[in-house]
């Protein structure tokens, strides 16, 4: 897996999600509420790792030893 493939392809639907709302507020709230949700929460990982935040410790632990 290429990791900065996959976050351009993240940034990418969360673009398409938010033009999608604008459009048609009408979808089920339940869905907006918890896709919301998980873009805020991406979102704020992604300016974590981009600022130079830590990785989150269930990376990090996963990455073999020996390796930065």
């Amino acid at each position: 897996m290429d990791p900065n493939a996959a976050v351009r392809e993240i940034r990418k639907l969360i673009d398409e999600y938010t033009d999608l709302l604008e459009d048609d507020p009408s979808w089920d709230l339940k869905v907006n509420r918890l896709l919301f949700l998980l873009i805020q929460a991406w979102e704020d990982l992604d300016d974590w790792l981009f600022n130079g935040g830590i990785l989150p410790s269930t990376w990090d632990q996963a990455r073999p030893q020996g390796r930065a």
